[in-house]
């Protein structure tokens, strides 16, 4: 598979990740920001992605067993890679590939997850 061949038109180059094909994939950088909000909340997180977003990336960090987490990262994984890429699951499958036993290389997952969850290196700072 040739990453570029994938590309949907409105294609976000922000962050390059390795996946399990050995090719840098792309996935957009979301800013996550807060805003204020009526009482009781005072205050309402806003992704750049959208709500469904934020959704996939609480699941994420309130998932309670391993299943649950598992399943969610998973989700939001092939969630950000589709809105860059038109891809199917058996192909996405092929890409990301999470290895959960204690000792295993977990560095594709750290990267995608910190991207996805927001907490990636920002590349410029906005005031």
């Amino acid at each position: 598979m040739n990453e570029r061949d994938f590309r949907r038109e409105n294609f976000r180059g922000d962050v390059a990740v390795v996946l399990a094909d050995g090719q840098e994939w792309y996935f957009p950088e979301p800013v996550i920001r807060y805003v204020p909000a009526p009482p009781p909340e005072r205050r309402k997180r806003v992704s750049s992605l959208g709500d469904e977003h934020l959704t996939k990336a609480e699941s994420v960090s309130s998932a309670v067993t391993a299943d649950d987490l598992i399943a969610s990262e998973l989700d939001l994984a092939a969630w950000m890679l589709l809105l860059n890429y038109d891809l199917t699951y058996e192909q996405i499958a092929e890409l990301v590939q999470f290895d959960y036993r204690e000792g295993a290389d977990q560095g594709m997952r750290d990267a995608i997850l910190e991207v996805s969850l927001g907490l990636g290196p920002k590349r410029n700072a906005v005031g």
